[in-house]
């Protein structure tokens, strides 16, 4: 990240991409779903989220179903990131869901950071949202840029 925010020259970068196998650069890294940095750091930021929630409340999981696939019309599963019962009410169960997002991608570049972030919030909530309530939980997106910028929900959140 260093390299990227003093605009320097990353060092010892592979030539092509272990998951796709197209040209490496910083921007693919970014952007890659099949290798580069995207699971890499989402799973990073859930670790790190469910690590320091199971410090504060004792039950914490990571990766809960939050609906079942349903097999006869082919619809998958959805799967929250964490789980954590207590954190908004006590006994109710909160579901988060983290986005990494890369406010300097080409599909952003007209957009200001903090729109980009919101957007990705809401899209969050509305996928997740009627299934969490469906379960009686309340949905929490944890939505941060690869530059660090933290959504107004994640932001909240953290000064819980």
């Amino acid at each position: 990240m260093h390299a990227m925010r003093y605009q320097r020259p990353l060092l010892r970068m592979p030539a092509t991409c272990d998951g796709c196998g197209a040209a490496f650069h910083l921007e693919h890294a970014l952007d890659c779903r099949k290798g580069g940095l995207v699971i890499q750091r989402h799973n990073e930021i859930r670790d790190a989220l469910g690590d320091l929630a199971s410090k504060a409340f004792r039950n914490v999981i990571k990766e809960p179903i939050v609906k079942e696939a349903n097999i006869r019309d082919g619809t998958p599963a959805l799967i929250a990131d964490i789980s954590i019962r207590g954190l908004w009410q006590p006994q109710a169960v909160a579901l988060l869901d983290v986005r990494v997002v890369d406010i300097d991608a080409p599909s952003h570049i007209h957009r200001n950071a903090v729109a980009v972030i919101s957007s990705a919030e809401e899209e969050k909530k509305r996928k997740y949202n009627s299934a969490a309530e469906a379960r009686r939980a309340s949905f929490t997106p944890f939505v941060v840029s690869t530059d660090g910028m933290l959504g107004r929900e994640a932001n909240f959140l953290l000064k819980r």
